[in-house]
């Protein structure tokens, strides 16, 4: 069963602590009113599903995460996934879906606008493999460029088909990984389009590599600028995020 994450809550009964969701087919005010805990019929309330009442709706301010090890249990967290997990025998995906009429996403990263960076240098003629490796990667140190594998991503809902946003990988190896096991998974997301090498601020590039895995999703915003190989140079081959 997929669900999305704005519609994950938590009991607020210590004693009970049930995983709660809200129906989309009735609007957030309804339960959040009138809803009781089907575990221990504790009233519902916002702290249930950590939102915070405004003037036309509610603003999303806690997220229910996933332990790291074990799909059963739950907690709470301030930060809103940004992949897809597996939750109880749920796919949890990190977009609003139905609920972006009434929960407003707080810090919702906003779409940065990037300019693709023209590489070109001239050293001297590298015979040599590694050599030229090594001219490469003093390059882009000193060009502060960051680069990454791009894959944008749809979800598939019946015969419709929702673009939702692209997931980054260090190198190939792992982006197969990646695909791999969104497919074995069941996942209602699928890779749009081939995959490209691109270029990424140095902030998005630390997060990747900072939590590790085989892949980082950005479920939201514009795609990030393809890399375009320079012309005048001698360089043919290029390594990147190890």
């Amino acid at each position: 069963m997929q669900v999305y994450a704005v519609s994950l809550g938590i009991c607020e009964n210590k004693e009970c602590g049930a995983l709660l969701r809200l129906d989309a087919d009735y609007h957030v005010y309804n339960q959040l009113a009138q809803g009781k805990c089907a575990s221990c019929d504790t009233p519902l309330g916002e702290a249930s599903f950590g939102v915070r009442r405004i003037p036309n709706g509610y603003v999303k301010i806690r997220w229910v995460v996933r332990d790291a090890y074990d799909a059963s249990r739950y907690e709470w967290g301030d930060q809103k996934p940004t992949r897809e997990f597996k939750l109880c025998g749920m796919w949890v995906v990190p977009d609003s879906g139905p609920f972006f009429k009434e929960i407003v996403l707080e810090c919702e990263p906003k779409t940065e606008s990037h300019k693709a960076a023209v590489l070109s240098f001239d050293p001297e003629h590298k015979s040599n493999l590694v050599d030229t490796e090594i001219a490469v990667a003093a390059f882009l140190r000193r060009a502060d460029i960051h680069l990454a594998l791009c894959q944008p991503w749809v979800e598939i809902v019946g015969e419709d088909e929702y673009t939702r946003g692209y997931s980054l990988h260090r190198n190939g190896n792992l982006l197969a990984e990646f695909l791999s096991e969104m497919k074995t998974g069941g996942s209602a997301y699928i890779p749009k389009e081939n995959y490209f090498l691109c270029v990424i601020d140095k902030k998005t590039f630390e997060e990747m590599h900072r939590l590790g895995g085989n892949g980082f999703f950005v479920p939201s915003g514009g795609l990030p600028p393809p890399y375009k190989f320079p012309k005048k140079t001698n360089v043919v081959h290029v390594r990147f995020g190890k």
